[in-house]
């Protein structure tokens, strides 16, 4: 099971599906969450069948070509995606507090709004990003900031891309990482930066999402 590609109703029809309690999917997602994506499901108190079904190992879709910390302990992974091997960057960000950190995420390889300040737009647009691929940054960030003693407080959209033009699948993202039986990070800790997309600002604003909003 790719738990990244599933909300709590995608993930409860596939588990009825597969014979098991609809009801164990918000037990699942919290679990696979709080352990920032690599959980041992032996601990969870869940039927024996389902343990071994999310223990079946699933070929990779994001590894973490590079990695550099900074002296001010920033970190910026590059990730590269299975599908065709183009990558992009994410960025940890430490807080004022020592155990917490704020986070930029990409929303696709590549831009095509052409803003002379911003290197990623130079090749254009290559393609959106999957809402796994845009939650797999979530995770390889969690998992960096954990090493660091660290906790996620917050993310911004405002890596490579323009999210108002990937605006269904950085909704679909956003509703993983935020919700209380999914990521759990909030609504409020969620900043969607945009250059002025009106149409997305009002698509993102009828979503009622709660999240904030940077021009």
């Amino acid at each position: 099971m790719h738990l990244p590609l599933h909300d709590l109703d995608s993930l409860a029809r596939l588990l009825l599906q597969r014979g098991e309690k609809p009801s164990h999917a918000p037990r699942v997602l919290r679990h696979f969450y709080a352990a920032c994506g690599v959980p041992d499901w032996q601990s969870l108190e869940i039927p024996k069948s389902l343990r071994a079904a999310l223990s079946e190992k699933s070929p990779p879709i994001s590894r973490v070509l590079s990695r550099h910390r900074a002296s001010d302990d920033t970190v910026k992974l590059l990730i590269a995606f299975a599908s065709d091997a183009e990558a992009v960057e994410a960025v940890l960000m430490p807080g004022y507090r020592a155990n917490r950190a704020a986070v930029c995420v990409s929303s696709q390889i590549g831009c095509a709004m052409g803003c002379g300040f911003c290197a990623s737009t130079k090749n254009g647009l290559l393609r959106n990003l999957r809402v796994d691929e845009i939650v797999e940054q979530f995770l390889h960030l969690a998992r960096a900031a954990d090493e660091m003693g660290r906790k996620i407080s917050s993310l911004v959209f405002m890596g490579m891309g323009e999210p108002m033009h990937n605006l269904e699948n950085v909704i679909a993202a956003i509703r993983r990482i935020a919700h209380p039986d999914m990521g759990g990070l909030g609504w409020r800790q969620i900043t969607v930066s945009t250059v002025g997309i009106v149409p997305g600002i009002e698509a993102l604003r009828t979503a009622d999402l709660n999240v904030h909003l940077a021009l």
